[in-house]
């Protein structure tokens, strides 16, 4: 059920760690990565309805005009979990560039983490459910076009960080 081996290489090829010359981001948009006292993860399933609707990925989305990168991490936390964060719960641990055919956008990723589990209180508008998982069995999943890749980049980091 998860995405093919094919796919992944593409979406490989989409992210970039450094700004490609003829990258003109169209949006920016903040993924925070949540992590229980276990080492799992959360991942939220999003709606059929959604773009890329029923596919997983971890609480995030669009910065609006004028908010701050952290200001979006935490609103969008917020909206899509019930959960309140607040500057000093989360770090930016990554910037990376997306490209896709007919858009370019820049992803900021975030992380915090939580003595056992948060209880979560989904927006129904946005996903309709959400699991906690191993980052190596969250990647079997349908993720979103680069989830996989995503997933990777956090568990780079964590490595390297820890």
């Amino acid at each position: 059920m998860g995405m093919t081996t094919k796919g992944r290489e593409k979406g490989k090829d989409m992210i970039r760690h450094s700004r490609p010359a003829d990258f003109k981001p169209l949006f920016e948009i903040t993924l925070t990565f949540v992590e229980d006292d276990s080492g799992q993860i959360l991942l939220m399933r999003r709606q059929p309805w959604d773009s890329e609707g029923g596919l997983w990925d971890v609480p995030g989305g669009g910065i609006d005009p004028g908010e701050t990168m952290i200001e979006s991490a935490l609103r969008e936390f917020k909206e899509e979990s019930g959960i309140r964060l607040s500057e000093k719960d989360v770090k930016h641990f990554k910037t990376v560039y997306v490209q896709k055919p007919g858009r370019d956008f820049v992803m900021h990723l975030y992380y915090t983490s939580f003595r056992g589990r948060p209880e979560v209180m989904l927006n129904p508008e946005e996903h309709g459910e959400f699991k906690w998982m191993a980052p190596e069995e969250a990647k079997k999943l349908p993720l979103l076009t680069d989830g996989a890749e995503t997933i990777d980049l956090f568990l780079e980091w964590k490595h390297l960080s820890h």
